[in-house]
C-alpha cells in the first residue's frame, strides 16, 4: 500500500480535489444541520422571491441576460424556453455566477443571446418530491443552478446589443437541427441531436427509457467520447494533412471551445473539454499526459463555478466513469496475474498472433473495462434509477466502438446533403442501421429480461464499503490474493442486492386525492391496498411504481382494491400497464366479489388479462396469512343489498403480532353501522381513515370502538372537497387520535417491530 500511498501524493491535485469536494459536502451538511436556507436543502425552498414576498402564482417582471435559448417540441405545442443570468427583481441581484431562472415564452422570435431583457410571467416553483422514490425536480434544477421558472412569459423590453459569437452559434446549432430533420426520421433525429448538438427536450420518453434501462444512456448525452472522438479526429486529420503540430492543436483547441460553447456546458460536456485542452497542452509542452490529474482540475474547475453539481448524476458518472478508466481497470489488471498473461500480447507477424491480439486481448479488455465502469457506476445508478441491468456490460461493448461510425457517418450526412447526395444517402443509411442495432438490441434485452432487477436505493454506508471492497479488489498484493479478490466482489454483490432491515412496514403514500397503501412483510413480501387519485395524473407511474422500486421490490404478492373509484384504482390499471418493463410481476387483485360480478372492474379484468394476472372476488370472511401477518376482510357481508359504492368498499383488517391495522377504503356511515352490529370490531393502532376524512364517515360510535392511537388520512391539498372535514378532526382528536395527514407531512411510514407491540411514525416531509 506504500507504493499506492506514494503515487497518491505524488499527485497533488487529485488531493486538492478531494479536499474540494470534502469541504462541499460539509459546507451542505452543516447548512442542513444549522436549518439554514442552503443551496442544497431537500425540503424548504430556498428561493429569493418567497423571502421577496411573492408567491407561486404571482406575476411579476425580471430583468437579465439571455444565456440560452432552448426549444421544446411535441406533436401539440413547441415551448420556447429562455435562460437567463444575472436577473434581476425591482434592484435586487437575485443570481451569481452559474445561477439563471427558466422563462416559458409564446415568442422568442426577437431573443437573442447576451441581450438584456425584461420578461413578465407567472412564477413556478420547482416541486419537492413528497414520497420515497418520486422524482425531486426542486433538487434536480437546483444542482444545475437554475433558482426558479417563469410560466407564460412575454419579453416587454429587450436591448439592440448581443453576443454575435454566442448568438450565431445558436443559430448555427438551430441550422444543424433542422438539417437533421430533414434527413432522419422524428425518432431517429431526436436521437442524433441529443447525441450531437445536446438537444434532449425532443426525446420522446419511451426512447429514453429504453436506454436508460439498458445501461446506455449516456450515448443520448454530450459526454467525454463524444468530445474526445471529434476532437481528436479534427486533430489527426489537420496533422495527416501536413499542418504543423502546434497549428493543429491551436485548430482543435478552437473547434472544441466553440463546439461546448454551442451545445452547452454540462458536467460531462465540460469535463471533457477541459481533460482534452490540457492533454493538448501537454502535447505542446512535450509533457506526459495524467489522466488523473486531467480529471482532478477538472472537477476543481465545474465545482468552483457551481458547486452543486457535486450532487448531479450526470457529474458523477462522468468522474467515475474516468476513474474506472484511468485508475480501478489497470491496477486491477497489474494486480492479477493470470490475466496478465492473457492480455500480453502475440507477435503480430502471423495471422494467429494478429487473431489473438484482435479477439482476445483486445475482446478481453473491452469487457473489463466496461465491467468496471459498470461496477464503479453502479451505487450512483440505483441511487438515481433504482435498477440495473447486467447486460448492460456487453450492450456497452457493441455500442462503444460503433460510435465513432455513426458520429462521423451522422456529419458526413449533414456536410454531403445537397452537395454530394449520392454519399449523403449512404451516410444516411449507416446511421439508420447503426441507430436501429442500437434500438433493436436494447429491445431484445428489455424482452428477455435476463439481467434487469429493481434493487432499490443503497443505504450511504453500504456504498462506502462498496468502494473500499473495489479498492482492496485492485490494490491487495498480499496472500492469497484471488481469494480475497473474489471474496470483495461477492460482498460487493451482496451489498447492493441484499436488503437487510427485516421490520415490516406500512407505508400510505401521498397520491393527492386518492388513496395508496404499501404493506412491506417481514419476508419482503409487499401488499397494497388501494392506489389512485384524481388530482395527480399519472399516479402509478410517476408515484406508485417509482415507490417500489426505490425500495428493490419485484414482486407484489396482493392488491386489494376497495372499490372501483377512479381515485383508488387508475395508479393499479398504470401499475399493471408498465409492470412487465418496470421487472414488477403482480400475483392476484382481490375485489369486492358483488363488484366482480356487476361487471363495474370490467376495465381492471381487461387490463390485467392482458398482463396475465388474476383477478379474485372476496368478500366477510376471507383470511390471507404471510408469516406473522393475517389479513381479513370484515366487510362487505354476504348477500348484502348495497346502494352506494362507496358503503361497498373493502373493509380489511391488518394483524401482525401485537399491531393492528384497520383499511377503511371510502366506507361511509352505513358500513359502519353495520360492522358495529357484528361486535366483532376492537380497538386498533392504525386507522386509514375512511373517505378522505369526509364527514360522512368517521361516526362517533365507530371512532370510539376502534380508538386508534394514530389517524392516517389521506387527501390532496387544497382538494375541492375541503377533506379532512372538521367535523371528523373534532372526533378524532376528542377520541384522543394523533392525526397525520399526507397533504401535510407527503408519505407516512409506520415502522414496526418484530413482535408488532412496537412502532414509530414517520413523515417524509418535515
Amino acid at each position: 500500500m506504500k507504493q499506492y500511498a506514494k503515487v497518491l501524493m505524488a499527485r497533488p491535485l487529485l488531493l486538492m480535489a478531494v479536499i474540494h469536494i470534502i469541504a462541499i459536502v460539509i459546507c451542505f451538511q452543516i447548512n442542513e444541520y444549522l436549518g439554514l436556507n442552503s443551496f442544497y436543502d431537500e425540503y424548504k425552498p430556498d428561493n429569493p422571491m418567497s423571502t421577496a414576498g411573492l408567491q407561486e402564482g404571482d406575476t411579476s417582471k425580471w430583468y437579465g441576460k439571455i444565456a440560452d435559448i432552448r426549444h421544446k417540441r411535441s406533436e401539440d405545442e413547441q415551448l420556447n424556453i429562455l435562460i437567463l443570468s444575472d436577473v434581476y427583481w425591482e434592484s435586487e441581484l437575485l443570481t451569481t455566477p452559474g445561477k439563471y431562472i427558466q422563462v416559458y415564452v409564446e415568442d422568442d422570435s426577437k431573443a437573442k443571446i447576451g441581450q438584456v431583457v425584461c420578461v413578465e410571467g407567472r412564477i413556478d416553483y420547482y416541486n419537492h418530491s413528497r414520497n420515497q422514490g418520486e422524482f425531486e425536480s426542486y433538487r434536480y434544477y437546483r444542482n444545475r443552478g437554475y433558482l426558479f421558472c417563469v410560466r407564460d412569459g412575454q419579453m416587454t423590453e429587450y436591448s439592440d446589443e448581443y453576443s454575435r459569437l454566442s448568438n450565431g452559434l445558436h443559430v448555427f446549432k438551430h441550422i444543424c437541427e433542422n438539417k437533421i430533420d430533414s434527413c432522419f426520421e422524428q425518432e431517429d433525429a431526436s436521437i442524433l441531436k441529443a447525441m450531437l448538438l445536446g438537444v434532449k427536450e425532443e426525446l420522446n420518453e419511451e426512447t429514453k427509457e429504453l436506454f436508460q434501462k439498458s445501461g446506455v444512456a449516456h450515448i443520448l448525452a454530450i459526454s467525454g467520447l463524444h468530445i474526445s472522438f471529434l476532437c481528436m479526429a479534427v486533430y489527426k486529420a489537420l496533422i495527416h494533412v501536413g499542418i504543423s503540430m502546434k497549428l493543429s492543436i491551436l485548430f482543435s483547441e478552437i473547434i472544441l471551445s466553440l463546439y461546448v460553447l454551442m451545445v452547452g456546458f454540462s458536467p460531462s460536456a465540460f469535463r471533457a473539454s477541459i481533460m482534452f485542452s490540457l492533454f493538448l497542452i501537454a502535447k505542446i509542452l512535450n509533457r506526459s499526459y495524467d489522466m488523473i490529474s486531467a480529471m482532478s482540475i477538472s472537477s476543481i474547475a465545474i465545482l468552483l463555478i457551481n458547486p452543486g453539481y457535486l450532487y448531479d448524476a450526470s457529474f458523477q458518472l462522468s468522474f467515475l466513469a474516468i476513474l474506472s478508466v484511468a485508475f480501478f481497470y489497470p491496477n486491477f489488471t497489474n494486480n492479477t496475474r493470470y490475466l496478465m498473461q492473457i492480455l500480453k500480447k502475440h507477435p503480430s507477424i502471423s495471422i494467429k498472433g494478429r487473431a489473438y491480439n484482435f479477439f482476445v486481448v483486445g475482446g478481453l479488455n473491452s469487457l473489463l473495462v466496461s465491467a468496471w465502469v459498470y461496477l464503479i457506476s453502479l451505487p450512483v445508478i440505483l441511487c438515481c434509477y433504482y435498477e440495473t441491468a447486467i447486460y448492460a456490460v456487453l450492450l456497452n461493448i457493441l455500442v462503444i466502438p460503433l460510435m465513432p461510425v455513426l458520429l462521423l457517418c451522422a456529419i458526413g450526412t449533414l456536410m454531403m446533403t445537397g452537395r454530394v447526395n449520392i454519399f449523403a444517402a449512404h451516410f444516411a443509411l449507416l446511421v439508420k442501421s447503426t441507430l436501429n442495432l442500437y434500438k433493436k438490441s436494447c429491445l431484445l434485452l428489455e424482452k428477455i429480461g435476463l439481467g434487469r432487477a429493481n434493487l432499490g436505493r443503497p443505504a450511504m454506508w453500504t456504498i462506502v464499503i462498496f468502494y473500499i471492497l473495489l479498492l482492496v479488489i485492485c490494490l491487495y498484493r498480499g496472500r492469497r490474493r484471488v481469494i480475497v479478490q473474489m471474496a470483495s466482489l461477492a460482498i460487493c454483490i451482496l451489498l447492493m442486492t441484499i436488503k437487510i432491515d427485516t421490520n415490516p412496514k406500512l407505508h400510505m403514500l401521498d397520491v393527492g386525492q386518492g388513496d395508496s397503501i404499501i404493506w412491506i412483510n417481514s419476508n419482503r413480501n409487499v401488499y397494497i391496498f388501494d392506489g389512485g387519485s384524481s388530482s395527480k395524473n399519472n399516479v402509478g407511474k410517476n408515484r406508485i411504481i417509482p415507490f417500489l422500486k426505490y425500495h428493490g421490490i419485484n414482486r407484489i404478492e396482493a392488491v386489494f382494491l376497495s372499490h372501483p373509484d377512479a381515485d383508488h384504482i387508475n395508479g393499479i390499471h398504470e401499475l399493471l400497464e408498465y409492470a412487465k418493463s418496470e421487472s414488477i410481476s403482480i400475483n392476484c387483485i382481490y375485489v369486492y366479489n358483488k363488484s366482480l360480478i356487476n361487471g363495474e372492474y370490467e376495465l381492471l379484468l381487461d387490463t390485467a388479462k392482458k398482463s396475465g394476472v388474476k383477478v379474485e372476488g372476496i368478500e366477510y370472511g376471507y383470511e390471507l396469512e404471510d408469516g406473522k401477518m393475517i389479513i381479513k376482510c370484515i366487510y362487505p357481508l354476504p348477500n348484502m343489498s348495497i346502494d352506494s359504492s362507496n358503503d361497498s368498499s373493502l373493509i380489511l383488517s391488518l394483524e401482525y403480532g401485537d399491531f393492528r391495522f384497520l383499511e377503511t377504503g371510502d366506507a361511509e356511515k352505513y358500513a359502519e353501522t353495520v360492522i358495529l352490529c357484528q361486535k366483532t370490531l376492537s380497538s386498533v393502532d392504525v386507522l386509514k381513515v375512511a373517505h378522505h376524512g369526509s364527514s360522512s364517515s368517521s361516526s362517533e360510535e365507530f371512532i370510539r370502538v376502534v380508538k386508534p392511537q394514530y389517524a392516517l388520512i389521506s387527501a390532496g391539498r387544497g382538494n375541492r372537497y375541503g377533506h379532512p372535514h372538521a367535523e371528523t378532526i373534532e372526533v378524532l382528536q376528542e377520541n384522543g387520535s394523533k392525526i397525520v395527514q399526507t397533504k401535510d407531512s407527503g408519505q407516512i411510514t409506520i415502522n414496526i417491530g418484530k413482535k408488532g407491540s412496537k412502532y414509530s411514525v414517520y413523515t417524509y416531509v418535515k
